[in-house]
This record gives structure tokens, C-alpha cells and sequence, in this order.
């Protein structure tokens, strides 16, 4: 997900400046002959570190000989997919420590250029932090409260023109809640044509749409670790579009995989186990220059 949604910029050092911003600048109406103010947008850099993601899997000359399937090529696979996890945990999460996640901005705390612009954070219960305390919850009943009004409340945060091609990240747990929202005689909200729809894309793959803005569902425990339970303060989806945000993923070098077979693995030696050993490795790193063009929804404080 972060591959498909996010800038891919090239990072040739451990560390890259993006281009983040302080204060917005400012026009006027002024008449005729009126002296004309000086604005200029302060700008600032957000600095991409790359991060070294890795893993290592050994096994016999045997194993890699025998199998009746290209057993390495099968290996790099599925290590792989657990890559891209990893990758997009670090991209769309509420965390700062090792990448910077599209989340975290709801916050408003980063020390970067956009210090005193963060994200919008909206409450649940309609921008007000004496909400729900919750995420939605499947089979959640409409009401004064209800996450359908959420999502439009996000939606009037900000101009429009800032969400031209804008999409809602949520994870799949939430995206669940959304599509189960029941009226009062349990009939699925969705189903009522009440601004979410169902549609197939050219490549034949379902998409979720809400009032002409695609949601993009992310896996579980990728943006959050959903719970049933109270959770306060806990942002849990947003409303962005990345390439105006500068969401980016920087990319030192590529996926590289190296063998040996005189290593230690597990206080075993390759050499004389007969084995071979693979470690694979990336270096990312991510974050966001302009998180002022998205709004990021959280629980309620209280």
C-alpha cells in the first residue's frame, strides 16, 4: 500500500529533506492604488531517515536441492509480503520512532517545518472530544453519534480543492463498522444508498466509494491494533491525498538478498550443518512534508 499511495523518492544518503511548511501565506482584496501587504510562506525541511528493514532464513542443501518447487524463489516471496507489511506499518501508523506514520500528524506535535500545522484531528462525535471513546464497532446502531457523520465531518475540515483525488484510509476492522451501520429496524445502512457504494474497477477488483471518495482498506494492525475495548485519543483513519500532502517513502538502494554458508544461525554453524544461510534487507523511510492537507479522525478524550 505504501508503494501504490505514497511518493517513492530515492534516497542516495541515510537521509533526505522534504520540503515542509511553517505558515501559509496570505492575499487580500486591496483597491485600487492600495499598497500591497508582503506574504511569503515560511518553509521548513522534514528530514526521511532511512531504516533498515531485515530477516534471515537458513536451511540444508538437501532442502534447497530437493524440493519440487523452486524453494528460494518461494522463500523470497512470502518474505517479502511480510516486507511490505512492515513497510506499510511504518508508513500509515500513529508512530514516530523509526519513520514517521501518516497518522502520527493528527497529533500536531511533529518538530518539523509543519510544527504549528499538523493534521486536522477530528473527534468521533463530530469534532468535539467528549465522543466516543471507541472505534467503530460492527453492528453499531445509527445515531447522534454515528461514524457515517464522522466521515462527513471530515470531509467539510478542509476546502475542498485541498482534497482533489483525496481517499479515507482505514483499517479493514473499521471498514467492516462502516458498511454494518444498522438503522433502527437492523437494516444496514449501506444498503440504503446512503452515500457509500460498492464498485468494480477496470481491473475487475471491488472498491468501497463514500460520497465519491474511494476508501482504501488496509489489513489488520497495520494502521492501529483494533480494539473492542475504550481506547481514548487513538487516531484510526484519515482523509489525505497523499501526492498533496508529500506523503513520501524514501528508498535507499534496493531489496537485496545475501547468502553465506559459514555464518552462525541459531548457534548453528552453516558450514558444517551443510546449510546456507539468506538474509534479506531494505532500508525506508517515511514521512509527511505537508499533513495540514489531511484530516486525521481519533477517538474522543473523554
Amino acid at each position: 500500500y505504501a508503494r501504490r499511495y505514497l511518493r517513492q523518492i530515492a534516497i542516495t544518503e541515510k537521509q533526505i529533506a522534504i520540503a515542509g511548511l511553517k505558515t501559509k501565506p496570505s492575499v487580500a482584496v486591496y483597491a485600487e492604488n492600495a499598497i500591497i501587504s508582503h506574504s511569503a510562506p515560511v518553509q521548513d525541511q522534514l528530514v526521511i531517515t532511512a531504516y533498515k528493514i531485515a530477516s534471515i532464513y537458513a536451511a540444508s542443501n538437501e532442502y534447497l536441492a530437493d524440493a519440487n518447487i523452486d524453494v528460494l524463489a518461494a522463500i523470497i516471496e512470502i518474505f517479502g509480503e511480510q516486507f511490505g507489511i512492515q513497510e506499510d506499518t511504518l508508513a500509515f501508523s500513529d508512530q514516530n520512532t523509526t519513520g514517521v506514520g501518516m497518522l502520527w500528524y493528527g497529533d500536531g506535535t511533529i518538530t518539523s517545518g509543519v510544527a504549528a500545522n499538523g493534521a486536522l484531528a477530528q473527534f468521533r462525535g463530530q469534532s468535539t472530544s467528549s465522543g466516543k471513546t471507541s472505534m467503530p464497532q460492527m453492528g453499531d446502531a445509527a445515531g447522534t453519534l454515528d461514524f457515517w457523520l464522522d466521515l462527513l465531518t471530515m470531509m467539510i475540515a478542509q476546502p475542498s480543492a485541498l482534497f482533489q483525488g483525496a481517499k479515507f484510509f482505514m483499517p479493514q476492522e473499521v471498514a467492516v463498522a462502516l458498511v454494518s451501520i444498522r438503522d433502527t429496524n437492523h437494516r444496514p445502512l449501506a444498503n440504503l444508498d446512503m452515500g457509500i457504494d460498492l464498485v468494480t474497477g477496470l481491473d475487475g477488483q471491488g472498491k468501497l466509494v463514500f460520497n465519491g471518495y474511494d476508501i482504501v482498506v488496509l489489513p489488520s494492525n497495520i494502521m492501529v491494533t483494533y480494539s473492542t475495548s475504550a481506547a481514548p485519543s487513538t487516531p484510526f483513519c484519515c482523509l489525505t491525498n497523499p501526492m498533496r500532502s508529500w506523503s513520501c517513502m524514501g528508498i535507499r538502494g534496493g531489496f537485496e538478498v545475501d547468502m553465506s554458508t559459514d555464518a552462525t544461525v541459531d548457534n548453528i554453524s552453516l558450514f558444517t550443518n551443510d546449510a546456507k544461510g539468506f538474509r534479506m534487507k531494505e532500508r525506508v523511510g517515511f514521512g509527511t512534508g505537508r499533513p495540514d492537507t489531511t484530516v486525521v479522525l481519533r477517538t474522543s478524550a473523554t
